[in-house]
């Protein structure tokens, strides 16, 4: 489950992005990278690390 999910704050982003909460979706694989990636979050800090969809690149 999303750390937003679990958090409760499945309202707060459907009402802001029209979306659920849910995997298919890049925003949830990339708060995941971040969390438990060792290095990810940093790199991204740093500005060493991009992420999008395959279209985006």
């Amino acid at each position: 489950m999303p750390s937003a999910e679990r958090r409760g704050h499945t309202d707060i982003v459907q009402a802001k992005t029209g979306l659920l909460i849910d995997p298919y979706f890049s925003a949830t694989k990339l708060a995941w990278m971040l969390e438990n990636v060792p290095g990810a979050r940093e790199r991204a800090e740093q500005g060493e690390l991009a992420f999008g969809t395959v279209d985006s690149f």
